[in-house]
């Protein structure tokens, strides 16, 4: 379990701005169905 949070904290640091559009995406999602 460690190793998968460590895993996915490393492809989000490598990947920070694919990160922060997909955090923007799923908030306008949960903003729109909301």
């Amino acid at each position: 379990m460690e190793n998968f949070i460590f895993a996915l904290l490393n492809v989000n640091h490598r990947n920070i701005v694919t990160g922060v559009a997909f955090g923007s995406l799923v908030v306008a999602a949960l903003a729109f169905t909301r």
